[in-house]
C-alpha cells in the first residue's frame, strides 16, 4: 500500500488565480510573432464610435479586449485587429449557444451548458461561443470561451502565431485567424475599432486598415497589493446578503452590506485608480470604484456620505476614500461593497464579496507561483463510500482506518445519519468535518479535513435533485491552508441504477445539471473545485452521452482516471471505475494516485495527490 503522506504541504499558485489570469500566464511564452513592442500608453477607450453608442456591457467587453492585449504586450495594431473582429462577430456581446442549431457535430452536443454562464445574447450558429464566436471545443472549453478575457487572450495567441501578421491589413489578419465564410466582412468594422482604440476618427478607412504605429506609452497596470478590509476592525458587521432578493433590490443583490455607523471611515480594499461615477442613483451621489486596470480586479463602494479622493487618484490598500453614509437606495447607514474580478459592470462578473474578503484579506488575491521542486508536496485527497448497511462499530472502524492513511481531505459518501463528529473526534489526529443535515434531509456526503492544516472559510450544500423518496444534495467547502492557499472541495453521491432504470437516469441527468452549475459558479468566483464522488457511472469511458465523462468535458473538467497512472481494476464490487475525482486540467495536475482495499465496503477508496499548475 502506498503511503499517502507527502511531506510539508503546498499547492502552489492555482486557487486564488482566476482562470483568466492563469490563461494569461500560460500563453505569454512560446514562439510568437510579436511584430512590435508594447508601446501603448495612449490607447484609450473612447466614449463611442462615430456611428454607434455602446452600452455598459459592450464597453466592458471592449475594455477587456484592450486589457488582454496590453497584458500580452500585443502592439496596438494587434489590438485593432481584435476589436474589429469582435465588433463584426458579436457586436461586443458575449454569446451563449442554445444548441438548437442543426449544424452541430457529434462532439459539440452539450454546448447549451453555456447558458449557465454569464452572457448577453444567445445564438445557435455551429459551436460558436463568446465575444469572438470561437468554435467549441477546438478553441477551448466552454467556460474559457465564455470569459471575454480568456477568449481575447486566445485570439491574440492565434494572431501572434501568424507569420507577418503585422504587415497585413486589419481585414486580412482578422480573416487569417477567424477563417470566416465572409472574409471581407471585417472591413467595415475597422474605422469604429480605430476610434475605440485611439479616441479619434481615422483620416480614412485605408489609414485605419494599414496603420501600425498608434499612440505610445507603456503597458503597466496597478499592482493589487495586500487586500484590506474596507472598514476598520470592530466597526461593522457583514450582513452577508450577496445574491439575496427583496423589495430593496430590482434583481439579486450584487454586493454585500457592511453595517456601520454613518461617518465610519471607508478604506480601499486594494491599490488602484479611483473612478467616481454619478450615474448610479441607487448608490447616492457617488459610486466609487477602485480599479487595478482595465478588465482587471475592481472593487465598488456605495452609499457613502462623503468622499476624500478624486477622480483618477491613485490609492493604496487601506487608504481612506470616504465615510459611510445612507445615501441612495439605503434603509440605514452601511457600506455596499462589490468585487468584480474582471472589471465588469453591474450584473456581469461580481463574486460573493464576503467569501472574497474572507479568503483574501491580508494577502494578495493572486498567490505567487511556487517552485514545486523545493521539498514541497501536493495535497492528498481521498474519496470513499461507507456502505449504508454497515453498523456503527464497523463504520467507525472503517473511517478510522481511512483517516489513519493521513489524507489532507477525506470525502465520504453514504454517511446517512451517522454522527461523524463523534466518529472523527475519536480518531487519532485532529480532524474537522462538514456534515450538513438541516431539517429532515441528509446530504449523503460529508467532507473531513486535517484541522492542523486547514480551516473552513465557507461551506454549504446544493440540492442535486428532488426525488419521490428522498432528495440528494451536493456538499462543498472552501478550506484555507496554513500555507495561505484555498482548496475548494466538492463531494457528492450520484444516483444509482441510471444505466438500466429510465426514472433514475432522469434523476442522474438532473443532478448532472446541478453539479455543472455549482462547479461553474465556484470556478467563476476564483475557486476552481476538486470533486470527489461516487459517480455510479464509469469515469474512464465516454460511451454514454449523459454520463460524467462527457458532462464534465462540457464544463472543462476531466477525471483522475483519464490522466496519470491509475490503479488497476474496478472501484466497486458491482463493476467499473465509478469512484474518483474531477478537476480542471488547466488548474491542477495529478502527481500520484491509487486505491485502497474494500475492507467491508462494496467500494474501494480512491486517493489522489494533486498539485497546481503554478
Amino acid at each position: 500500500m502506498k503511503r499517502l503522506f507527502f511531506g510539508s504541504l503546498i499547492l502552489g499558485a492555482f486557487v486564488l488565480v482566476t482562470p483568466a489570469v492563469l490563461m494569461m500566464m500560460a500563453i505569454t511564452g512560446g514562439n510568437l510573432d510579436i511584430g512590435g513592442s508594447c508601446d501603448q500608453g495612449g490607447v484609450v477607450l473612447a466614449g463611442a464610435t462615430s456611428d454607434e453608442q455602446l452600452d455598459e456591457g459592450q464597453r466592458a467587453k471592449v475594455a477587456a479586449i484592450i486589457a488582454a492585449g496590453r497584458r500580452l504586450n500585443v502592439p496596438p495594431q494587434g489590438i485593432l485587429v481584435a476589436l474589429a473582429t469582435a465588433r463584426q462577430e458579436s457586436g461586443f456581446r458575449n454569446y451563449a449557444n442554445d444548441g438548437l442549431g442543426s449544424d452541430l457535430t457529434s462532439g459539440q452536443q452539450g454546448i447549451a451548458v453555456s447558458l449557465f454562464l454569464p452572457h448577453d445574447a444567445v445564438g445557435s450558429d455551429h459551436g460558436s461561443l463568446g465575444v469572438f464566436q470561437q468554435q467549441w471545443p477546438w478553441w477551448g472549453t466552454i467556460p474559457q470561451l465564455m470569459d471575454p478575457n480568456v477568449a481575447a487572450a486566445k485570439f491574440y495567441l492565434a494572431l501572434l502565431k501568424v507569420p507577418g501578421w503585422h504587415a497585413m491589413t486589419v481585414t486580412e489578419a482578422a480573416q487569417t485567424v477567424q477563417h470566416s465564410a465572409h472574409p471581407e466582412a471585417y472591413a467595415d468594422d475597422v474605422p469604429a475599432a480605430y476610434t475605440l482604440l485611439t479616441g479619434q476618427e481615422p483620416p480614412s478607412a485605408e489609414t485605419a486598415e494599414s496603420t501600425v504605429a498608434l499612440a505610445g506609452g507603456n503597458c503597466s497596470s496597478v499592482a493589487v497589493g495586500s487586500v484590506a478590509y474596507p472598514l476598520p476592525p470592530g466597526t461593522s458587521s457583514d450582513l452577508d446578503n450577496f445574491g439575496s432578493t427583496g423589495a430593496m433590490w430590482t434583481n439579486e443583490h450584487t454586493g454585500t452590506d457592511l453595517s456601520a455607523p454613518c461617518g465610519t471611515p471607508v478604506l480601499a480594499a486594494t491599490n488602484g485608480t479611483v473612478i467616481i461615477r454619478t450615474d448610479e442613483a441607487w448608490s447616492g451621489k457617488w459610486l466609487v470604484e477602485v480599479s487595478t486596470g482595465a478588465g482587471q480586479l475592481t472593487t465598488w463602494y456605495g452609499h457613502m456620505g462623503s468622499l476624500s479622493v478624486s477622480e483618477g487618484q491613485q490609492v493604496v490598500s487601506g487608504q481612506q476614500i470616504g465615510l459611510v453614509g445612507d445615501l441612495g437606495n439605503a434603509s440605514g447607514c452601511h457600506l455596499h461593497f462589490e468585487v468584480h474580478p474582471h472589471g465588469g459592470g453591474y450584473g456581469e462578473d461580481e463574486v460573493d464579496p464576503s467569501a472574497w474578503l474572507s479568503a483574501n484579506v491580508g494577502q494578495s488575491p493572486v498567490v505567487p507561483a511556487v517552485d514545486s521542486s523545493a521539498n514541497q508536496r501536493p495535497a492528498v485527497l481521498m474519496t470513499a463510500n461507507v456502505v449504508g448497511s454497515m453498523g456503527t462499530s464497523a463504520a467507525t472502524a472503517r473511517i478510522h482506518s481511512l483517516l489513519a492513511e493521513r489524507p489532507d481531505v477525506l470525502v465520504l459518501q453514504e454517511v446517512a445519519h451517522r454522527d461523524l463528529a463523534a466518529i472523527v473526534g475519536s480518531a487519532s489526529g485532529h480532524w474537522a468535518v462538514w456534515q450538513p443535515s438541516p431539517g429532515s434531509w441528509v446530504a449523503e456526503t460529508a467532507i473531513i479535513w486535517n484541522a492542523d492544516e486547514f480551516t473552513s472559510i465557507r461551506q454549504g450544500a446544493e440540492k442535486g435533485y428532488k426525488g419521490e423518496k428522498y432528495d440528494r444534495w451536493i456538499t462543498w467547502a472552501l478550506l484555507r491552508s496554513s500555507s495561505s492557499f484555498t482548496l475548494p472541495v466538492v463531494g457528492m453521491h450520484m444516483p444509482t441504477n441510471s444505466i438500466t432504470n429510465l426514472e433514475w437516469r432522469d434523476y442522474y441527468k438532473r443532478m448532472t445539471g446541478s453539479y455543472q452549475r455549482l462547479l461553474l459558479q465556484l470556478a467563476a468566483a476564483g475557486y476552481p473545485p476538486i470533486v470527489g464522488a461516487d459517480w455510479n457511472v464509469s469515469l474512464d469511458s465516454a460511451k454514454r452521452p449523459w454520463g460524467p465523462v462527457r458532462s464534465l468535458e462540457q464544463i472543462g473538467f476531466t477525471t483522475n482516471w483519464l490522466v496519470g497512472e491509475a490503479c488497476a481494476g474496478p472501484t466497486s464490487a458491482h463493476g467499473g471505475r465509478i469512484d474518483g475525482f474531477a478537476f480542471q486540467p488547466d488548474q491542477y495536475r495529478v502527481v500520484d494516485q491509487g486505491c485502497l482495499g474494500y475492507a467491508g465496503s462494496d467500494h474501494r477508496p480512491v486517493w489522489v495527490a494533486i498539485g497546481g499548475r503554478g
